[in-house]
């Protein structure tokens, strides 16, 4: 391996190009050895190459793969970024305009690429995926994430690329066929996909695949007896197109409203002629834009068509659904392992203030233990020209049980505020 050029500064990096497994290997060893903590290097690879585990421990690193390929093969522990450092180390896969694959077979009951304090203790990393970047074929046994596993202290920046034929093949820890994120990882998603990944467990995907179908990932998954994968996306679109019942179109319809409804405003038109053929009409929006109608088709109308029965009608527009839905900024994070308390606040309300403005002043308190406010009951009294909303409060801490009177606390100080800045009654 000839020596390092450059001047290890982010806009002149020290750049390795390497086109063996040793020359990789002394560069990754050069790279931890610079104690400066704070340099910028390039890795270029020359070659394909196979080779064994790397552990990135300093400095910010980019590998440029120039159309080649990393592999992996029967090894556990193929990556790893973290270190118990102030300054952590930061691995970048890919640059612009490259193309690089990184290639497993499996990884011996551990990770693949490790984040963060994959092993325990204190260590910090980040891991950072460009556009042009496949990383594929990694197969981990009884352990998280074929793909990448994300622990506490690492972060997964996913600007692009693909995550494509890794998954979880046995064993009784089986978490993140392509991702996992575990105690207190983060991980966003910004570009790229992951498809094709998969659990070799019985699981019931029932609820999820419509999420799954609805934005076109394809996950998959072993059936109960492990001898074959099933793709969740034909499976169910031949459920669709079978359903004459329409049950299941239904749910693929809550499904677009749950996944949707802390963005979702519905305003309440009260004239009958706002809309030509629905009454009541209910118009969907999602940051001010319009996104479709739900009502009930107007009666003289049904009528006309001899219905038997009140028609309720919905009409969303998909196409600005999912281009809301690719704006989306995606951040996965941890579940917390203690529990939620959860408190009941009902609101007497002017039909004038929508339920997104009373969710939004709520939110916007920013108050540290509120996890999640969700609108759980509407009622309007007839002759009023008000209405009460019941909504859920859902508080929670990460490292602790809440006490029920720090709840209490917190839900009257929401009560307080939304008297005194909204004007409601409790």
């Amino acid at each position: 391996m000839s020596s390092a050029t450059g001047g290890g500064k982010e806009d002149d990096p020290y750049v390795y190009e390497v086109s063996t497994a040793s020359e990789l290997s002394e560069a990754v060893t050069a790279i931890n050895a610079d104690t400066s903590d704070s340099a910028y290097y390039t890795i270029s690879l020359q070659e394909d190459i196979a080779c064994s585990g790397l552990s990135f421990s300093k400095n910010t690193t980019t590998i440029l793969g120039n159309g080649h390929t990393l592999t992996f093969k029967n090894y556990g522990g193929a990556i790893q970024v973290g270190s118990g450092t102030a300054t952590h180390p930061v691995l970048i896969l890919g640059g612009a305009q490259d193309t690089l694959t990184i290639e497993g077979e499996k990884s011996n009951d551990t990770y693949f690429i490790g984040v963060g304090a994959i092993n325990g203790g204190t260590e910090y990393g980040t891991l950072k995926m460009c556009d042009g970047v496949t990383i594929t074929g990694a197969t981990g046994n009884n352990y998280f994430g074929g793909a990448v596993t994300v622990a506490e202290g690492g972060k997964f920046e996913m600007d692009g690329g693909t995550i494509k034929k890794c998954g979880i093949d046995g064993g009784s820890v089986c978490f993140g066929g392509g991702v996992a994120v575990i105690n207190g990882g983060e991980f966003t998603m910004n570009g790229g996909s992951i498809q094709d990944c998969f659990l070799k467990t019985a699981v019931d995907y029932t609820d999820a695949s419509y999420f799954q179908y609805l934005f076109g990932f394809d996950y998959q998954v072993m059936t109960e007896t492990g001898d074959a994968l099933v793709d969740i996306d034909k499976a169910f679109h031949e459920e669709l197109i079978a359903d004459t019942g329409n049950n299941l179109w239904i749910t693929l319809m809550e499904a677009v409203v749950e996944v949707y409804r802390e963005w979702i405003d519905y305003v309440f038109p009260r004239d009958e002629n706002t809309h030509p053929f629905l009454a009541p009409c209910v118009r969907v929006t999602v940051d001010g834009k319009p996104v479709g109608v739900v009502g009930q088709v107007k009666t003289q109308l049904a009528d006309a068509y001899h219905a038997r029965k009140p028609i309720w009608l919905a009409e969303l527009d998909l196409e600005t659904l999912c281009d809301l839905h690719r704006a989306a900024r995606i951040v996965f994070k941890a579940l917390s392992v203690f529990p939620a308390s959860s408190r009941d606040v009902t609101v007497i309300a002017p039909l004038t203030l929508s339920v997104a403005a009373v969710e939004k002043h709520i939110r916007d308190m920013r108050i540290a233990i509120l996890e999640d406010v969700t609108l759980i009951d509407l009622y309007e009294p007839k002759d009023t020209e008000e209405r009460n909303l019941t909504f859920r409060l859902t508080f929670r801490k990460a490292d602790r049980t809440l006490k029920d009177a720090e709840v209490d606390k917190e839900r009257e100080k929401v009560a307080q505020s939304l008297i005194k800045n909204l004007g409601v009654r409790i």
